[in-house]
């Protein structure tokens, strides 16, 4: 991606970010639209994908416990919370727009509208086919020329599979929020690089934090979570990975997304959460090499100094010739 146009997306009117490079790290103050930006990036990249827009609504907390999607009325409020300022209209102007500024054709459309099983088609809000038509309300999804309305009723949302353009989150982009991943995301993601040479660099990130690790590995049966263990030089005892605190387990988790973005894309939550200032600039070298070395487009935000010395370390190292940039994003007169 060279650039990026978002509009009427959360908190981000209108937004439109050029110049971006191979590693690209975002700061500025709380509510600037840092982490918008990323759900932003993250929906483009998956092509409006419904899982993706379901696992945005759970961690924003939009689906509230003991509701579900087959309530209209819970469906459409949850779902304005996408939408700038929480709007529900069916207008076009209204629409969320994510992609390219200069190429529209292959942009992310999402919006509300109405439809007719008559005509089988989108009523627009000047059309005199709302009087008296059997008009039903759904979310429109669209980008590179394929599009699907997704009804609001019964529970045609949970079940709607979305085949014309994704099914599945794609296979080569990992998102780390800003809390660490849960032990079954990172067991699904140790589990696709078991026996590879990915699993070595794994354990050398580790190594920034505890140089003696040699083995790491799950365990667990069918009927419990895996547990995170490792081997510790010249330490007969396994020992699982959580004792040695949040620093490593956070490390883990933003390694194990980087090596299984292969050809992709890895996004980062607030870097750095859970690490000590002294290791960020070492867990930067890292991500700079695996960009390189797997062929990533990194995109990080930060509220840290710390993680800003280190990125600016890194990239003055000239690795590799890899291109980084730090963006600040700033609101002015309410607008970002």
């Amino acid at each position: 991606m060279k650039d990026i146009f978002i509009q009427n997306y959360k908190n981000i009117d209108q937004l439109d970010i050029g110049g971006l490079e191979r590693i690209n790290l975002f700061t500025g103050k709380n509510n600037t639209g840092k982490s918008s930006l990323l759900e932003a990036i993250s929906l483009f990249v998956n092509k409006g994908a419904l899982n993706v827009i379901r696992q945005i609504l759970q961690d924003r907390g939009e689906l509230l416990p003991g509701k579900d999607f087959k309530d209209e009325d819970y469906l459409l409020n949850s779902l304005s919370s996408l939408f700038a300022d929480r709007r529900i209209n069916f207008s076009k102007e209204n629409s969320i727009v994510i992609g390219p500024k200069e190429q529209e054709e292959i942009a992310l459309l999402i919006r509300f509208v109405r439809y007719t099983d008559d005509n089988g088609g989108v009523v627009e809000d000047n059309s005199n086919l709302i009087e008296g038509a059997n008009v039903k309300i759904g979310l429109q999804i669209r980008i590179d020329e394929k599009q699907m309305v997704i009804p609001f009723k019964n529970d045609m949302f949970d079940k709607f599979y979305y085949r014309s353009i994704a099914v599945e989150i794609l296979d080569n982009f990992q998102y780390i929020k800003h809390t660490n991943a849960t032990i079954e995301e990172n067991t699904r993601l140790w589990d696709k690089i078991t026996l590879t040479e990915k699993e070595d660099y794994v354990i050398q990130g580790l190594r920034v934090i505890e140089p003696n690790i040699e083995r790491v590995g799950f365990i667990g049966g069918l009927l419990e979570k895996r547990t995170a263990i490792i081997k510790l030089k010249g330490n007969k005892s396994i020992l699982p990975l959580k004792s040695m605190g949040d620093g490593i387990n956070r490390m883990l988790s933003v390694i194990l997304a980087a090596v299984n973005a292969e050809n992709g894309y890895l996004l980062i939550d607030e870097f750095e959460n859970g690490l000590h200032y002294s290791v960020q600039e070492k867990l930067w070298e890292i991500i700079f090499k695996l960009s390189h070395q797997l062929n990533i487009q990194v995109f990080v935000t930060t509220h840290s100094n710390d993680c800003i010395v280190g990125f600016e370390e890194v990239l003055s190292k000239n690795l590799n010739n890899i291109t980084g940039k730090l963006f600040r994003l700033e609101k002015k007169g309410g607008k970002i």
